[in-house]
């Protein structure tokens, strides 16, 4: 029969790999009797930008050793993923032999290398970069948003934003989630909203995740409803389009933390797919709202029927439920549970100190105390408080004595501390 050619079959590993379909694309590059410069490239850039980076490195040693050469668009997709695994020597050795085969960067390059130097950290490189950059196109404005942002430069990324010749939804995009993962939520809604009706763009996924954290964080129901109603309207109308996940866990964070639960359960259960985060978020707004048994029902659910795993986060959902019902026994009971039934699981300075809450509540502060001098970290001050409330509660004024003096060192300016001890005495 007729063989597809080997630009046919590259452009169709490209398909694949833009619907998100890698492993059918490796099949494709795995059967192809002949390989050409375009062939490796197209499955070098599937892997860097969606599946494995890693991969897409040992995939160009590869190339290499079959003498095959790389061409421009491979080193783009190689600094790329270097940049996804913050490989920053890595990427500057890449770039080395991009220069050393006698090919001139152009803007891709020169935006590949501020991206690769925005992502691993090194900020100042950055702004050389995007000053040797006469031509900036909208990436390179972007990288340069996302490294003064990831430094902490804020102000700085709001700068560059409003610099921008022609402000796209990325740039836009960047500037709500970082306001918002900074905990400055009310200047995230606030670009949310603008985008809008300064530049005339509709939000797409990642513009409404960063917009409903800011409403979670803010306790905004009202305008975390319109944000909903944004994503229905506008973003999941297409016939191709899926529900995201991460989307529709933000929608249950956001309702989650305006308290309304039942609406956070409504939208959980119409998910289309659910993955371990969706169930954490779900649990942790059960546990927090004092719902122990719906928490433990969706932690059976997600085990038993779902096939997914527990992770750490889970083991502190269920450990605040318990600690809202007041029921030490059986956190204590999970706490050991989970521990032997996932090995993975190896519990954080937090999963010590909800435990030492719960335990110090219930009026076993002896246990508390042995559980924080022979925990494996170092307890912070938040652990010997719970001790020290629990001494005040259940009066134990010479274990509390001993908790207050290790709480006012590790946090001398708190003066609640004196407080419950002044309890513990009474």
């Amino acid at each position: 029969g007729i063989k597809p050619d080997v630009f046919v079959l590259s452009s169709a590993m490209g398909a694949y790999a833009r619907c998100g379909q890698i492993d059918r694309a490796r099949e494709i590059f795995d059967a192809m009797e002949t390989r050409d410069p375009a062939s490796w490239t197209a499955i070098i850039s599937a892997y860097a930008q969606q599946g494995d980076p890693a991969l897409a490195m040992e995939l160009y040693w590869r190339m290499n050793l079959e003498g095959m050469e790389p061409n421009r668009l491979t080193y783009v997709s190689l600094l790329g993923g270097c940049a996804s695994l913050g490989a920053l020597d890595h990427g500057k050795s890449i770039y080395s032999r991009f220069l050393a085969r006698g090919f001139q960067a152009d803007l891709m390059i020169q935006s590949a290398l501020l991206n690769l130097h925005s992502k691993c950290g090194s900020l100042e490189d950055a702004r050389a970069q995007f000053a040797t950059i006469t031509d900036r196109d909208a990436a390179a404005w972007t990288s340069m948003i996302e490294a003064s942002a990831r430094h902490g430069r804020i102000e700085e990324a709001r700068a560059v934003f409003e610099r921008m010749p022609a402000r796209t939804l990325v740039g836009w995009n960047a500037m709500v989630v970082w306001y918002a993962r900074y905990a400055i939520p009310r200047e995230a809604l606030h670009l949310f909203q603008e985008m809008a009706s300064l530049d005339g763009l509709e939000p797409d996924v990642v513009s409404c995740i960063g917009a409903l954290a800011a409403c979670a964080s803010l306790g905004y129901l009202t305008e975390g409803r319109a944000v909903h109603r944004a994503c229905t309207a506008r973003i999941m109308t297409g016939d191709d389009q899926r529900r995201d996940v991460v989307l529709w866990t933000s929608l249950v964070n956001m309702y989650a933390k305006c308290g309304e639960i039942e609406e956070a359960s409504l939208v959980f259960e119409e998910m289309d797919e659910r993955n371990a985060v969706s169930f954490n978020a779900m649990m942790a707004a059960f546990a927090q709202n004092g719902h122990l048994d719906r928490a433990l029902g969706l932690y059976r659910r997600m085990i038993c029927e779902e096939g997914l795993d527990a992770d750490v986060v889970t083991l502190l959902c269920l450990l605040v439920a318990c600690n809202h019902a007041g029921l030490y026994a059986q956190g204590r009971d999970l706490f050991v549970q989970l521990r032997g039934d996932h090995e993975w699981i190896a519990p954080a300075v937090d999963h010590y100190h909800c435990l030492v809450d719960l335990l110090s509540r219930a009026g076993r502060i002896d246990v508390a105390e042995e559980i924080l001098v022979w925990m494996p970290f170092q307890p912070g001050a938040i652990g010997w408080k719970s001790l020290l409330n629990g001494c005040a509660v259940h009066g134990d004024p010479v274990r509390g004595a001993r908790a207050a003096a290790i709480a006012c060192r590790l946090d001398p300016v708190d003066s609640s501390q004196y407080v419950l001890l002044s309890n513990a005495y009474a």
